[in-house]
């Protein structure tokens, strides 16, 4: 039974994980549009402990970056690990890498819509 949206975020993340055959981990971060914040509310696979202190800039994402700005639907990252060390250079970006620190080798990241908006997404 979900009696907050904590356990309703991780109910959604562990169903989606669960309809990927391959999938072994993933997480919802949530996006908040005045500061474009996202934060992290949900985690299978990850040490949730570290990331639900960790925050991204959206323009730090997958979505954001391979879309370029233009987020509209599921992109694919091959060897996330490797693009993230190139890519990207933040304090953040390694408190992720350390809290989820077992080889990934194709992430998912899906945006989930309001209209127009990114309320968040999730990554495999």
């Amino acid at each position: 039974m979900v009696t907050n949206s904590d356990d309703l975020y991780q109910m959604i993340l562990d169903s989606a994980i669960a309809s990927i055959p391959s999938a072994q981990k993933g997480c919802i971060m949530l996006l908040n549009p005045k500061t474009d914040i996202l934060r992290f509310v949900a985690a299978q696979g990850y040490d949730f402990d570290v990331l639900k202190n960790t925050y991204l800039r959206l323009d730090q994402t997958y979505l954001y970056r391979e879309s370029k700005g233009e987020i509209k639907e599921t992109v694919v990252i091959d060897d996330p690990f490797d693009y993230d060390r190139l890519n990207l250079h933040d304090d953040n970006i390694d408190t992720i890498l350390e809290a989820g620190s077992d080889a990934v080798y194709t992430t998912l990241s899906t945006p989930v819509m309001l209209g127009r908006h990114a309320l968040w997404h999730d990554q495999y």
